[in-house]
């Protein structure tokens, strides 16, 4: 049997390939490297033909409009916010769908060919992997755009698990699994139960803080010391990927020089210092150990017995060599990993894949138990304040197949607005802080109300993830259904993806 595991990544995507009997790797780019930049450009002289990678990164300048970045952290959006020229003289938004099915497709092509140029087995089947943050609309569409590129998806596991799966902990062992990648960080506990059964014991995480959050903070700093001014604006894309480069070189060097040239065509000779860097970006080091001690405090109050000996860190970003000192004097009890942290997703995916197939082969049969995500409705307290009370938690199985009741308070007299809001709260009631809702709906009820009449809401889940509410206030019965994955995606969208996927495989 062969399978593939695929990491796809804000800045770098990753596949490696498990076989049985064999021990699972990495299957490098053509120029050698263990991982794809996940960029993608639209070849202006080839009508448009989609290029990704590397030779894609480096076609990015300051005016490029045909060059698309960081796209993974907005799988939950229709269309981009920039236009991008598609062709010669043609700009549109363009789909997160389209620009993931991109690199996925890039991966598998690559994949295959060398494994048929080495006369080795391919296959179509991949376990692919998303951020354990991420919400059920992005992961479903993460999942379409796999499809869209040609790879019959098995299963979609989160990162952390992947990671875990990959670290090989012993059996009875739980680990902290610290992932921060290229745009968002996840801390899981994972525990392995026994010899093939691991269990996600807690999952919290910051979907706006990466490796290009640091990158970011380079920029601010090199403005500062050279006395510019600095704004959002100067974010650019080739800013972005420039400065890329030096934090790299800082993972290593205690100090960097470089040449660089401001928004006048001045050019600057830098140098900054490690001790500089790390000190201007302390406060994005404290957000992401602020989350590793939030999961291992939400550890403890479901397993008070359970004990953390091993820190397991994955993500290109944990190269910063300040992660792994930050961690060790917060968690001075345990052993900090760092091995090949953006391989070890995309590796743990693969064996996990080969589990899946190969299940009832005892070396093969994995299991993993993930926690999903929690559904509530906005609500009032005891003060009038709104809140978001949970009727299905983060700790609940997909499927709910008896009806739960819960009674809520109506904010308004004859019209209530149904709102779901999806969240990975561990609470069951927490402030509502503006949040988008998942899904919402006018109530109109019959006679009047007044503020604070109590609504009893019934509610089931199937195994397809259908969330069918009703409501029954005073004999009146009023009936909502959702789904907790993306639905139906525009018609358009898939057209265009396919159009791309066509390019992409022309000679």
């Amino acid at each position: 049997m062969t399978v593939y595991g695929i990491d796809f990544g804000t800045c770098y995507s990753c596949i490696a390939v498990a076989e049985t009997g064999r021990e699972p790797q990495v299957i490098p780019t053509p120029q050698g490297a263990n991982t794809l930049a996940s960029v993608l450009e639209f070849r202006l002289n080839r009508e448009g033909k989609p290029r990704v990678g590397s030779t894609a990164k480096n076609a990015i300048t300051p005016l490029s409009r045909n060059v698309a970045v960081f796209m993974k952290t907005e799988m939950d959006k229709e269309e981009s916010a920039l236009k991008y020229e598609v062709r010669q003289g043609e700009f549109r938004a363009i789909s997160p769908i389209e620009f993931a099915a991109c690199i996925y497709k890039e991966l598998f092509m690559q994949a295959q060919m060398q494994r048929e140029a080495n006369c080795e087995n391919t296959t179509d089947r991949a376990v692919i992997t998303v951020p354990a943050v991420c919400s059920e609309i992005q992961r479903e569409k993460t999942k379409i755009a796999a499809e869209q590129a040609g790879i019959n998806v098995i299963k979609v596991i989160n990162e952390p698990t992947a990671a875990a799966i990959s670290y090989n902990i012993a059996e009875g062992e739980a680990i902290m699994v610290f992932d921060l990648g290229g745009g968002t960080h996840d801390v899981s506990i994972v525990q392995r139960l026994s010899d093939n059964n691991y269990q996600v014991i807690v999952t919290n995480g910051d979907a706006n803080l990466g490796g290009k959050h640091w990158d970011e903070k380079l920029i601010e700093l090199t403005y500062q010391k050279l006395g510019l001014p600095f704004t959002g604006s100067i974010l650019t894309h080739a800013r972005m990927i420039e400065f890329e480069k030096h934090k790299i070189n800082l993972c290593t060097s205690d100090e960097i020089s470089f040449a660089f040239m401001d928004d006048s065509g001045i050019q600057h000779q830098v140098e900054i210092s490690l001790e500089e860097f790390e000190e201007f970006t302390e406060p994005l080091v404290q957000r992401a150990i602020e989350v590793a001690r939030k999961s291992a405090q939400d550890a403890l109050k479901i397993n008070q017995n359970i004990a953390v000996n091993r820190i397991c860190m994955s993500g290109g970003a944990c190269r910063m060599r300040v992660l792994k000192r930050s961690l060790q004097q917060i968690f001075p009890k345990m052993v900090v990993s760092v091995n090949n942290p953006d391989r070890a997703i995309a590796t743990g995916a693969a064996i996990y894949a080969l589990s899946m197939v190969e299940q009832g082969n005892g070396n093969y049969d994995i299991h993993v138990t993930e926690r999903g995500h929690a559904y509530g409705f906005k609500t009032i307290d005891g003060e009038g304040k709104p809140v978001i009370q949970n009727f299905i938690n983060i700790s609940d199985p997909l499927e709910i197949t008896s009806q739960r009741v819960r009674r809520y308070m109506s904010s308004t007299g004859n019209r209530q607005r149904l709102t779901v809001f999806e969240n990975t709260e561990d609470k069951s009631v927490f402030k509502w802080r503006g949040e988008t809702p998942f899904f919402d709906s006018d109530i109109e009820f019959n006679t009047e109300r007044s503020v604070g009449t109590p609504l009893d809401i019934e509610f089931k889940r199937d195994a397809d993830g259908l969330v069918t509410i009703v409501v029954n206030v005073d004999g009146d019965r009023y009936d909502f259904s959702f789904a907790t994955t993306a639905g139906s995606i525009s018609p358009v969208i898939i057209e265009r993806t396919q159009a791309l996927m066509k390019l992409m495989e022309k000679q």
